[in-house]
């Protein structure tokens, strides 16, 4: 009988142990894994705002200036969009966009309608939106962000 406690036998025995092991039950763990996934790791469709610059939100916009918007559409088929820019419930400006399945569009949104406050860019009928800060500045020149 071989005394696996000597030198590095009993390693290599925790080893093959060890490989037998995955062997037997990784298979078993993979084929729950895709019955959770419904048989793909893919990516779940969705569709997604975010600002052309994103440094746009560190400090407050000025009323006059467009901001400009990103729409991404990765929701597995040519969707129509309905965005609408409100503060404090009115509506400053609203349009559609029509974006195709894996694909993005930038736009911009007016705000020559908005007063000191916080904008809350969305897409309608959804949970999806951005929000950024608009001042009034006197004597100031509005520039595009």
């Amino acid at each position: 009988m071989v005394d696996l406690r000597k030198g590095r036998h009993w390693q290599w025995a925790a080893a093959a142990l060890l490989v037998v092991g995955v062997l037997v039950v990784a298979p078993q763990g993979w084929a729950k894994l895709l019955r959770l996934s419904h048989g793909t790791f893919g990516q779940s469709p969705y569709s997604s705002l975010a600002f052309a610059n994103p440094k746009i939100v560190q400090s407050p916009q000025p009323v006059g200036a467009d901001i400009g918007v990103i729409a991404d559409n990765q929701s597995g088929r040519n969707k129509k969009y309905v965005w609408a820019a409100k503060e404090s419930g009115v509506m400053v400006s609203q349009g559609t966009l029509e974006i195709a399945s894996g694909h993005h569009t930038q736009f911009r949104v007016p705000t020559a309608s908005a007063d000191t406050g916080i904008l809350r860019i969305s897409l309608m009928g959804s949970n999806i939106y951005l929000t950024v800060p608009m001042a009034i500045y006197p004597n100031s020149v509005v520039t595009n962000g």
